[in-house]
């Protein structure tokens, strides 16, 4: 498995989003993760920055990831509707990371800091087809102090 499932990045008041197997063993229950945070700016309104996507690699093309990040956003947009949308970035090399965003329907933006940025907006029809009628759970989402993600979503707005 993969070691990268559990990491926690060094974003401030990050949140992770888990996929779970619960007929496997307590140690390899978790197949999958997200992880992100919440961001608040003046003119954009709240946003969710999704930093990290990891699927155990042996859970692979098994459409955890897009499942995962297809609940996320109706999680989200359920339980908060103040926030937009969410957005992220992709190393431009890595087109399977793509082809999971564009199919989850995340809208490339252009280039921000060396990477692809993504963006996916709460009301467009993608989100219409989220999943519904899920389990009532309110996501906490602290606001990130980490200016570097807020400038991210200007960058990619702008």
């Amino acid at each position: 498995p993969s070691d990268r499932v559990l990491s926690i990045t060094d974003l401030p008041n990050p949140v992770v989003f888990v996929a779970v197997e619960p007929e496997s063993a307590p140690d390899k229950a978790v197949v999958g993760s997200v992880v992100l945070c919440l961001v608040d700016t003046e003119y954009y309104g709240k946003w969710i920055y999704i930093d990290q996507v990891d699927v155990r690699e042996n859970w692979w093309r098994k459409g955890v990831a897009t499942a995962m990040l297809r609940r996320l956003l109706a999680y989200v947009k359920e339980s908060r509707p103040e926030v937009v949308g969410a957005y992220l970035l992709v190393a431009p090399s890595h087109d399977p990371a793509k082809r999971l965003y564009e199919k989850v329907g995340f809208v490339y933006q252009g280039p921000s800091f060396y990477y692809d940025g993504y963006v996916y907006y709460f009301d467009s029809p993608s989100a219409a087809e989220l999943p519904k009628n899920l389990p009532s759970n309110h996501i906490y989402l602290p606001v990130t102090t980490n200016r570097l993600v807020a400038d991210i979503l200007y960058d990619l707005l702008d």
